[in-house]
């Protein structure tokens, strides 16, 4: 288990970096391969995103379902409601194959795609 805090990895000098956190989920999953891993499973919280995060943060989404679909990795990705309005929200469940939203008490699973 790796635990890496969001400013080292989403960040640099304070700005989300597309590239550099693309590359560096292909960087992980050929090193876990490499060291005898099926796979890769991955986590991510996203309460640190700013609003001028967001269309970056937004483009990576799209982005790493094609990284994704090429290795052996999984993500579960977590997003704040507190942060995110409509428009978010459907960014959101356009760029993941399904969301488990949480309603009055329940957890309901969305089939996107």
């Amino acid at each position: 288990i790796e635990i890496v805090h969001y400013t080292e990895w989403y960040l640099r000098d304070g700005v989300f970096d597309l590239d550099r956190v693309l590359n560096g989920w292909v960087e992980k999953i050929e090193s876990a391969i490499e060291n005898g891993f099926e796979g890769l499973r991955v986590t991510g919280n996203t309460a640190w995103l700013e609003d001028k995060d967001w269309k970056d943060f937004r483009d990576y989404e799209e982005e790493i379902n094609n990284v994704i679909g090429n290795f052996q990795m999984m993500a579960i990705c977590t997003y704040s409601l507190e942060k995110c309005g409509s428009f978010e929200l459907l960014d959101v469940i356009q760029n993941h194959q399904f969301a488990l939203i949480r309603r009055e008490g329940k957890w309901e699973s969305v089939l996107i795609h």
